[in-house]
């Protein structure tokens, strides 16, 4: 069985059904992300994925293969 780290999971839990496209993304929510299949639901706090600058992010949707890209540095910045 494969190992992934939280952050990939939550990319992960998020749906490919190109019949449910709001499930391709991941919603950013009063400090925590949320993640879904609409089988199973992944709550993770912004902490654990060093997000900052949470007025901006807060109520927001981020598309799955975006926050992939996002991953791979260490510091990001909303513009």
């Amino acid at each position: 069985m494969k190992k992934l780290n939280f952050s990939a999971a939550l990319y992960n839990a998020a749906d490919n059904n190109k019949l449910r496209p709001i499930m391709n993304y991941l919603y950013f929510n009063n400090g925590y992300i949320y993640a879904t299949d609409a089988h199973i639901l992944i709550k993770s706090p912004y902490k654990l994925h060093n997000v900052s600058n949470l007025d901006t992010i807060n109520d927001k949707l981020l598309h799955k293969n975006v926050f992939k890209e996002v991953l791979k540095y260490d510091i990001v910045e909303e513009t």
